[in-house]
């Protein structure tokens, strides 16, 4: 650490030298010395400590945008093959409709002099599902039904991020979210979740002390829950948070703001 000495206001490394270089002036035991030293050693650990906290901060971005890519492939291969699937089976319907008739007309071709009416040949082709996907909207601590599970957002705290602080007129709000299972097959969600105030979507932050909602696998029958928090505006009124599913559903709450 670099101090001045107070004899001869020289500047010189404490941590190389253990007196004063240009007047020979020791500072061991000396109050002024040591305070400063001890000053600059907890800015030292304040500095390493505000430096792990962002990099953990990076690595949990990271993690994130490697999920929702992943959630992303898995969304386009579901569609893609959504889409192949049933017109490979349509095809093969209509060829053994074919290959079946050919045989068929082939076998019981009729003699010369009786008439064939080919009118009566009827083929049913099975209808394609149309359902369209779940959505619904929610007020706080009101359960979604959402089919293959429950969701519920049953609790909202004002959060401190350790050394981070929010922007001005603005404050770290965390919301706590419960999803169910409720079907008879391990459940993986594969989902996204978003928060907007008066239509312009709120940062989402990296959670130090309390648990993150981040469900990826739920056995039948279980539950999972976490926190997620969101740099929102101090003067907020009400948050809407909506949770999408990558089969399409969605669930939308609205949360007044009792907070500010």
């Amino acid at each position: 650490m670099n101090i001045h000495c107070e004899y001869c206001g020289a500047k010189f490394d404490s941590a190389s030298n253990k007196a004063c270089p240009h007047c020979g002036a020791s500072f061991e035991g000396n109050d002024t010395i040591e305070a400063a030293q001890e000053r600059q050693q907890k800015l030292d650990d304040l500095e390493m400590r505000q430096q792990q906290m962002e990099l953990e901060e990076r690595q949990s971005q990271i993690e994130y945008s490697r999920k929702q890519r992943q959630q992303v492939q898995r969304s386009q291969k579901r569609v893609k093959y959504g889409c192949i699937i049933p017109v490979f089976i349509f095809i093969a319907i209509g060829f053994i409709f074919t290959i079946g008739s050919v045989v068929f007309t082939f076998l019981n071709r009729p003699s010369e002099d009786v008439f064939y009416d080919d009118t009566d040949i009827i083929a049913d082709f099975p209808e394609e599902d149309e359902s369209e996907p779940l959505t619904t909207e929610v007020d706080f601590n009101v359960v979604a039904e959402m089919g293959d599970y429950t969701i519920v957002c049953d609790e909202i705290i004002e959060t401190d991020r350790g050394g981070f602080k929010p922007a001005k007129g603005y404050m770290y709000v965390a919301f706590h979210f419960v999803m169910k299972n409720t079907s008879e097959e391990s459940l993986s969600p594969f989902s996204t979740l978003i928060c907007a105030v008066d239509g312009v979507v709120c940062e989402e932050k990296f959670l130090f002390d309390e648990k993150k909602f981040d469900p990826d696998d739920i056995p039948a029958g279980l539950s999972a829950d976490g926190y997620i928090c969101f740099e929102v505006p101090e003067d907020a009124e009400r948050f809407e948070l909506r949770h999408e599913s990558s089969d399409g559903s969605s669930v939308t709450f609205y949360i007044d703001n009792t907070l500010s």
